[in-house]
């Protein structure tokens, strides 16, 4: 029995010998194969064996049939938009590439690297292809897809039809989720998988005044005109840019208006013109002269309406296109008008220039609407100064004067 034992035992030692000695060859044999180790691929590309130069070469033949045609196709509203290899610089990082396929293997600690290799060759080790392209181009061409299909919102408003309110339905928008848009384009880029079909992600974008906000809107509450030269081309056309800015504004019960915020700054870049603007005291050319014809006008109009005057300032001397103590001069960033509505409901800020003439009606709710009729009266005191009142009317007898303010004389 013990002469068997010890037979069986030398057998198996003979046997784990051999095992060990034909791993062992496995493995040097591995360890001495020239070039990139076996089992190494790029983009299902075996690169075993190959040099430097003819695995960098391999990679670019490859990358370049890739990228013959189109890389991505850019789909929208039915059109589609190409890019091509040229349109971002795009380019593949052969040489990168083999040399990470080159560590495999080759980190100099010779029990590590034959344990790799001999891994690597049954399963097989995977280096992805890397690509390089100009990220600004690339930035570029998004832009400009988000400026054709960027459609802004339309406010809901109302006009004024023969004496009845009536309201237009706003629009909604649409932009280019860019930033998606750009994760989806780097993604496709890194992914190789040439063309790609990349449908453009939309985000709707709603109106800042929708129709139901204007519901308790039905009747008019205040309107006032007041004349200019039309002659005076630039000043003109200061005082339509404003308007159009103006009109359009819906001020919540409680809230304060500011005429410059709505308006905004008064720059050539906006559609303002060079005009005469009184600084100092002086008249002396500056852009956005006649903007103040415009805030005057609409100081005028939110009295009429009963509205409340949060800040209001003289100009230096009396204008000509309105009453005594009844303008408001503005100057972005320094002076503002601003007013309060302090009814129940919203009201609406309509402007419009025809002609010579610019208008600011203010829209509401019926039940805000005085029972009064409102008139306003401008009366130059003995020492010059300029005192503002408003009128409350009932059947053309005055039941009420409030006073406003005093300009003093300058």
């Amino acid at each position: 029995m013990g002469k068997s034992y010890a037979f069986i035992f030398k057998i198996l030692i003979l046997l784990v010998v051999v095992v060990f000695v034909m791993g062992a060859s496995s493995v040097l044999a591995i360890k001495n194969l020239p070039g990139i180790a076996n089992g190494v691929y790029s983009e299902k590309i075996s690169l075993a064996g190959m040099d430097e130069k003819t695995a960098q070469k391999t990679l670019n033949d490859f990358f370049a049939g890739k990228t013959s045609g189109d890389i991505i196709d850019f789909h929208y509203d039915n059109k589609i938009q190409k890019m091509k290899k040229r349109d971002i610089d795009l380019d593949c990082d052969s040489k990168d590439t083999v040399i990470q396929a080159k560590k495999i293997g080759a980190s100099g600690n010779f029990i590590k690297d034959s344990f790799e290799e001999l891994v690597c060759s049954y399963y097989g080790k995977s280096i992805p292809l890397k690509i390089k392209y100009n990220k600004e181009k690339l930035n570029n061409i998004i832009e400009n897809l988000a400026k054709k299909l960027e459609q802004k919102p339309v406010n809901a408003y109302c006009y004024l039809d023969k004496g009845q309110i009536k309201i237009m339905a706003g629009k909604d928008g649409r932009e280019v989720d860019k930033k998606q848009l750009l994760e989806i384009s780097q993604k496709a880029l890194a992914d190789l998988q040439y063309p790609t079909q990349i449908n453009i992600p939309l985000k709707i974008t709603k109106p800042a005044i929708g129709e139901e906000q204007l519901q308790n809107i039905d009747t008019l509450l205040a309107s006032y005109t007041s004349y200019f030269n039309t002659g005076a081309v630039n000043r003109s056309r200061n005082i339509a840019v404003a308007a159009r800015n103006l009109s359009g504004t819906l001020v919540k019960p409680g809230e304060v208006f500011s005429f410059n915020d709505t308006v905004g700054p008064r720059l050539l870049a906006a559609g303002y013109k060079e005009a005469p603007v009184i600084i100092n005291g002086k008249l002396v050319p500056g852009i956005g002269g006649g903007v103040c014809q415009v805030s005057s006008t609409l100081y005028n109009a939110i009295l009429l309406a009963g509205l409340t005057p949060v800040s209001r300032t003289a100009h230096y001397f009396p204008v000509g296109y309105m009453p005594r103590a009844l303008d408001a001069t503005v100057a972005y960033g320094i002076i503002d008008f601003k007013f309060r509505n302090n009814l129940t409901k919203p009201i609406y800020v309509y402007a419009q220039v025809d002609g010579s003439a610019v208008t600011v009606e203010i829209f509401g709710s019926k039940q805000d609407k005085s029972k009064f009729d409102i008139a306003l009266q401008g009366i130059v005191n003995r020492d010059g100064s300029a005192s503002a009142y408003r009128l409350f009317k009932n059947n053309g007898r005055v039941i009420k004067r409030e006073f406003l303010h005093t300009d003093v004389v300058n």
